[in-house]
């Protein structure tokens, strides 16, 4: 541990002149100093003055040195919490963007859990299929799909869990599958819809 303990601040020579009398003008002389040390840096330094020549003792460094490594505690705490609240703003600010560019495409964007219930439909489902994005959300897959175009799906999920459990696929894969799906008329659209 870096530390600095004198009984005779004013007559240190590391310092300057103007500490001196920075020292001088406070009443010090005594000086203890300790360092406040994360796992990354040092952080600062924790002093403690005394204005008589009562010298530091041992116990009293180790104090000292405990209350800077609470110190040093309370500090990566809150760089975790800025750290946090940081990413917090970042995916915010993320999913505000994906939500405009979702909600202004002419594309029909959706996303599913791995159960198959859409968590997301744009707005651009209601001019394709005639559904609200809510009444889409609502919907059992066999309502959303075709029983053809169920099979095409699951035939394409079997693929890619076979590569999946080979390790041979690349997560940055997607598949463009040909699905006929049902409109609130009656009738059918065909889509080309990209799976990633």
């Amino acid at each position: 541990i870096l530390l600095a303990r004198t009984d005779e601040a004013r007559k240190e020579a590391s310092l300057s002149a103007e500490a001196v009398a920075a020292l001088q003008a406070a009443g010090v002389v005594s000086r203890l100093v300790v360092p406040i040390r994360t796992a990354d840096a040092v952080e600062g330094l924790m002093f403690v003055d005394n204005g008589t020549r009562r010298p530091f003792t041992d116990a009293d460094e180790s104090v000292l040195v405990r209350l800077a490594d609470q110190a040093a505690v309370a500090i990566r705490n809150a760089q975790i919490y800025d750290e946090r609240v940081r990413a917090e703003q970042a995916l915010r600010e993320s999913e505000r963007l994906y939500r405009l560019l979702a909600e202004n495409s002419a594309d029909v964007i959706a996303v599913l859990d791995t159960s198959f219930q859409v968590t997301y439909m744009s707005p651009s489902v209601q001019q394709q299929r005639g559904y609200t994005p809510e009444e889409v959300m609502r919907q059992p897959l066999e309502e959303r799909l075709t029983p053809a175009s169920r099979e095409v799906v699951f035939r394409a999920l079997a693929e890619d869990l076979v590569l999946e459990e080979s390790g041979t696929a690349d997560p940055a894969r997607s598949r463009l599958l040909e699905l006929e799906v049902p409109c609130k008329g009656g009738g059918t659209v065909w889509t080309e819809t990209t799976i990633t």
